[in-house]
């Protein structure tokens, strides 16, 4: 298993380091260390006719921003390298990082393509910070287009051993291939997959035969530990959040198929709580 782990040094990015040191150890893994930085550009401090030495100018300052942009990725990797030895963390490799200039998320996107890892972990910072960071920064960029499942590990979340995974139900085509991902991620730890749907007051005929559906093709991975419920609630937000703490969910697993789905699916106020939990990250498989 190969996890990848973009960095920028932030508090959360180092918490989410920190999550997949310990999915690393569990899954016996390597980790890969990602870091992009901005070039920076530099206007000519003189005349507009003055060109004399300008190149010579903006290349040292280049030079001299990589140099200690490189420098912060060393410092971290050799951080996260003397706690796995100081700590002892066994089945785990880190690999050497990998140092891109351009922007994060198109970086971050281009260079999985190159690394094609089985996950990628991110972290992201909070309720004010997560929000904007899926709908309009990089988490969301990479989350909207990567080709690879997206773990987004918020601040609070701290690794626990993956005992029980809700799967949200959207009772579409996306729900197979994810579901399959999803089966193949879980490797042989075989945790619980709790299959829910959580439906506005009303039960309706069409959810209990959708999730016959999903029943039927689920019963190939015989050796999975499955529950299936339709959860009737007057809100759907409060509804899967005590579902989410009455089973002791470690981690939520959902389908993305486009940009807007969250919103169109369940409302903007169930979306943000869902994506903000405190304390549980997200798994995002994809369609494709």
């Amino acid at each position: 298993m190969k996890i990848l782990v973009p960095v920028d040094f932030s508090e959360c990015s180092y918490n989410a380091c920190q999550y997949a040191l310990r999915l690393a150890s569990e899954f016996k893994a390597e980790i890969k260390l990602f870091y992009s930085y901005i070039i920076p550009t530099y206007s000519n401090p003189g005349s507009m006719f003055d060109f004399v030495g300008l190149d010579d100018f903006s290349n040292e300052l280049f030079e001299t921003n990589k140099q200690h942009e490189e420098e912060r990725i060393i410092r971290f990797h050799s951080k996260i390298k003397a706690q796995i030895k100081k700590q002892n963390i066994k089945n785990v490799i880190l690999s050497d990082y990998q140092f891109n200039a351009g922007i994060a998320e198109d970086e971050i996107l281009s260079y999985s393509l190159v690394y094609n890892p089985d996950v990628i972990v991110m972290g992201i910072k909070g309720e004010s910070g997560l929000f904007e960071n899926l709908f309009g920064g990089v988490t969301q960029s990479v989350i909207d287009h990567a080709e690879f499942p997206v773990i987004a590990v918020p601040l609070e979340a701290k690794y626990k051993t993956i005992k029980n995974i809700v799967y949200a139900i959207r009772f579409d085509d996306a729900d197979f291939v994810a579901i399959d991902k999803l089966m193949k991620f879980k490797g042989s730890f075989n945790p619980k997959i709790f299959f829910v749907y959580v439906c506005f007051g009303a039960k309706f005929r069409v959810d209990y035969r959708n999730m016959i559906t999903i029943r039927n093709y689920v019963k190939k991975y015989k050796e999975t530990k499955m529950a299936f419920d339709i959860v009737e609630s007057e809100n759907v937000l409060d509804g899967f959040d005590e579902y989410m703490q009455k089973n002791r969910i470690d981690i939520i697993s959902i389908a993305k198929q486009k940009r807007n789905f969250f919103i169109k699916l369940l409302t903007p106020s169930f979306t943000k709580k869902m994506l903000l939990h405190t304390e549980i990250p997200l798994l995002v498989f994809h369609e494709k």
